[in-house]
């Protein structure tokens, strides 16, 4: 017969608490690691510009245009109300900017399917006017007016209270 049968305080492996201790570990670990995969796949947030080789080399081409408008002196105040937008330009050049309509970029940085492109449109006066599809939801979201020779640039947290202030890229 066996030894161990005969001593009355030997106990078996797997009644000891150590040995389970041991054991749970690496088991932690495999079902953490499980867990973690399954939350990749199902919260694939995908690929944040399809063209990014593209918007890599356009990066001097920003620049440039942030530049020319720095040079002008070109200064952008844009009222939000609800979905209407309006923006007032001044410039020291004026000629650079008169009677075009201008893109806005609205950019939430938390969520791509809230990003929103808008038109707007001139109304004489150094005014222009746009809508939005959907008022401005929370977080923050970087903002961009833009024509062909130059863009200005401005953050907000949600719908601003204030005329938001635009000026060229830093």
């Amino acid at each position: 017969m066996n030894a161990h049968a005969k001593d009355p305080s030997f106990k078996p492996w797997y009644r000891s608490r150590w040995a389970w201790f041991v054991f749970a570990l690496p088991i932690i670990v495999v079902v953490a690691s499980f867990l973690t995969l399954s939350i990749a796949i199902v919260s694939d947030d995908g690929v944040v510009a399809t063209d990014y080789y593209k918007k890599g080399l356009s990066v001097n081409q920003d620049l440039t245009r942030d530049q020319y408008a720095r040079d002008i002196g070109l200064i952008g105040q844009l009222t939000v109300k609800g979905t209407q937008l309006e923006l007032r330009l001044s410039a020291n050049d004026a000629t650079g900017i008169a009677g075009q309509p201008l893109n806005l970029s609205a950019q939430n940085y938390a969520s791509k399917t809230e990003d929103q492109t808008i038109v707007l449109l001139p109304r004489g006066d150094g005014l222009w006017y746009g809508q939005l599809a959907e008022p401005l939801g929370i977080g923050r979201w970087q903002l961009y007016i833009e024509s062909t020779q130059w863009r200005l640039q401005s953050e907000t947290g949600g719908e601003p209270k204030a005329p938001l202030v635009f000026k060229a890229g830093t």
